[in-house]
């Protein structure tokens, strides 16, 4: 397939509890590429990679093609969100994040060839593409109020029309 790499995730933004789907297209017939997702959260950083073999039209579905290799193995559409591991140097610290209205920022990195994540940290080769995606923790419609009774403090998360 002619043209430029391109990363094509849909939907582009989406809740943390909704699926997004990720393609690469215009690679070679049969090529074979690693995805690795970052994410820094917290003060942790986080990775997940995924090696892939393109199909006839130089097409990469991850909802279709399966993982050949990587932080998991197989078809699965989030596999590459779910399996993420903290990066050498950093802590598996619990996941959380300080502004629930900000959302989380992940980052696509596309590789030639079947890498391991510890190979595409101390990877010298270019990379072939990049893209981000957003999850949101609340829908933009939803209010937030912050509770005080006493010692007592919460958030009550207010659907719209509530």
């Amino acid at each position: 397939m002619e043209g430029v790499l391109t990363i094509s995730v849909t939907p582009e933004s989406a809740l943390l509890d909704e699926e997004q789907n990720i393609s690469v297209r215009c690679l070679r017939k049969h090529q074979e590429i690693t995805i690795q997702v970052r994410l820094s959260v917290g003060g942790g950083q986080y990775a997940s990679s995924g090696c892939f073999r393109s199909d006839d039209n130089g097409v990469v579905d991850i909802s279709n093609d399966p993982s050949l290799k990587g932080t998991y193995t197989g078809v699965d559409k989030m596999g590459l969100l779910w399996s993420m591991e903290a990066e050498p140097g950093y802590e598996r610290i619990q996941f959380k994040t300080r502004d629930v209205k900000v959302p989380l920022l992940y980052d696509i990195y596309i590789y030639d060839g079947i890498l391991s994540l510890d190979e595409v940290q101390n990877c010298q080769k270019a990379c072939l593409a990049t893209s981000r995606i957003q999850r949101l923790c609340m829908e933009k419609s939803v209010r937030l109020e912050e509770i005080r009774d006493g010692p007592m403090t919460g958030k009550l998360f207010i659907p719209k029309g509530e």
